[in-house]
């Protein structure tokens, strides 16, 4: 047999065990090379309005398992310690909602996924992950900051986070804008100036100077949580700023952090015209006099609520002008939502 025939059956022999082993499932990803290039996008969701108690990830780019395998899921808890989430098939999301409702980032530091032996992780015998084969996580230098904007605060009514209770109560403020201009459009002075006494105490919070009885009718009420939009916000402001801060921290987190101090620090400096507007309508004398007060309150703390189109391009944008609670609110994911790569551990 000459020597270039000899190289043709090899070569022959080689690919047609390649194809075999393919088949066959010969790993679970395509190689180590590919691997490197892949990132899985790790997010937390709200749920039936439990606040981020669904984690998922992205797992489209890897491909099913080889036979007798398992994709496994792990939480890195807040010790590093590693609690099995669940299995995971190739190609499709892990999904996993938390059966009581809590708050995932505050149980969850990051991710890990290993692959495993099938049989393993299905008798419940599995402790530990058998290698580190993706991972990632919420920044450890921020951890706490973020837990105190979206889990707990250890300062506020029911321990609220401040980012959404900044939202909630800049809400509640406008609805209650709302309501004193329809009540100011049926000719019902007296319930439109109660609105705006609301909306005074709302916004101010409890411990403010404005807090108190406006309207003069011997009651100080307040349907907020008597923390108060303006601390919330002065709260957003501080922490995102501590955030934006941090040596090190990825662009789209310092980014996210930059613009969420920006928008609450808009709201806390140019909201008490609310206030001044608010006044104004209690100190109306008719109805007809109140209605440009009103609508001019309500359009307010729309934007300080929901945000505004100020350009005209269509889109609310997170700059000053146009971004309000809400924007907050979303601009929050870009600092917990994380991406586990090849052979990273949590940050």
């Amino acid at each position: 047999m000459n020597r270039s025939r000899l190289i043709g059956i090899v070569t022959t022999l080689t690919l047609s065990l390649a194809v075999l082993l393919a088949a066959c499932g010969g790993g679970p990803a395509a190689s180590d090379g590919a691997q490197q290039d892949i990132a899985i996008q790790a997010s937390f969701q709200t749920v039936n309005d439990q606040r981020l108690s669904s984690f998922s990830l992205d797992l489209a780019q890897l491909p099913p398992a080889s036979e007798g395998q398992a994709y496994a899921v792990w939480w890195i808890g807040n010790d590093g310690k590693l609690t099995l989430a669940g299995t995971a098939v190739g190609g499709q999301t892990f999904e996993y909602t938390d059966p009581a409702g809590e708050n995932l980032v505050g149980k969850v530091a990051g991710a890990r996924v290993s692959v495993e032996e099938a049989s393993a992780v299905s008798s419940g015998g599995l402790a530990s992950a058998s290698e580190n084969w993706f991972g990632g996580g919420i920044p450890q230098a921020i951890l706490a900051d973020v837990r105190l904007l979206v889990v707990s605060a250890p300062d506020t009514p029911a321990n609220t986070p401040y980012d959404p209770g900044l939202k909630a109560q800049t809400i509640l403020a406008h609805n209650h804008a709302e309501l004193a201009q329809e009540a100011v459009n049926a000719g019902d002075l007296a319930s439109a100036k109660n609105h705006a006494e609301h909306i005074i105490n709302i916004l101010s919070g409890s411990a403010d100077a404005e807090f108190g009885d406006h309207n003069g009718d011997g009651e100080t009420q307040n349907p907020g949580d008597g923390y108060g939009v303006w601390p919330y916000a002065f709260k957003v402001t501080e922490i995102a700023d501590r955030i934006a801060e941090v040596p090190n921290l990825g662009a789209e987190q310092r980014d996210a952090a930059l613009v969420m101090g920006l928008c609450a620090r808009h709201i806390s400096t140019t909201g008490p015209q609310a206030i001044q507007q608010a006044k104004l309508l209690i100190a109306a004398e008719n109805a007809e006099a109140a209605k440009q007060v009103a609508q001019a309150l309500a359009d307010f703390l729309d934007v300080l609520a929901n945000g505004t189109d100020a350009n005209g391009n269509g889109t609310i944008e997170a700059v000053a002008d146009e971004c309000g609670s809400q924007q907050i609110y979303q601009l929050a994911h870009r600092l917990f939502d994380f991406q586990l790569t090849k052979g990273s551990p949590a940050k």
